[in-house]
């Protein structure tokens, strides 16, 4: 299953349009996107940062610190994936790092579960390499080099 909504249910779709939202305020609107009114006050997010972050405030403060160093343009979801209250989703967020004007691009991919309308649990999978390249913090001639 794609983005088409063939074969869902009424609470999966009400969940994917919820999730989509989402990712589009939270991305392309940072100003309408409220970590409170999407992520239940007990989640616990994973692979967003290097530590567990548990609860709305900590989820917060990490959204505020990459919105801080990347002025959020384009989301685009590719794959969103429900059954029930478990959701996988993959997207590329597209933006400018604010310091150096430059244009990076970050792929992620999302498994979650959703708890009473929020998102309750997420694990993120994030390839920052090609933001790190364009950045000049990744060495890819190195990288080619060492592994062909």
């Amino acid at each position: 299953m794609s983005l088409h909504d063939d074969g869902l249910t009424p609470e999966e779709m009400v969940n994917k349009g919820f999730l989509l939202t989402w990712v589009k305020r939270a991305w392309t609107s940072p100003a309408l996107a409220s970590v409170e009114e999407y992520f239940h006050p007990d989640c616990v997010v994973t692979g967003m940062a290097p530590e567990v972050l548990e609860g709305i405030a900590q989820v917060q403060a990490v959204y505020n610190t990459l919105h801080s160093r990347v002025e959020h343009k384009h989301a685009e979801v590719s794959f969103a994936f429900l059954k029930g209250e478990h959701f996988s989703m993959v997207m590329e967020l597209q933006g400018v790092h604010r310091e150096s004007d430059v244009e990076v691009v970050i792929e992620v991919a999302v498994f979650g579960r959703m708890k009473d309308g929020q998102i309750f649990q997420v694990h993120n999978v994030v390839d920052y390499s090609h933001m790190y390249a364009k950045l000049g913090m990744l060495d890819v001639a190195k990288i080619r080099t060492l592994f062909g």
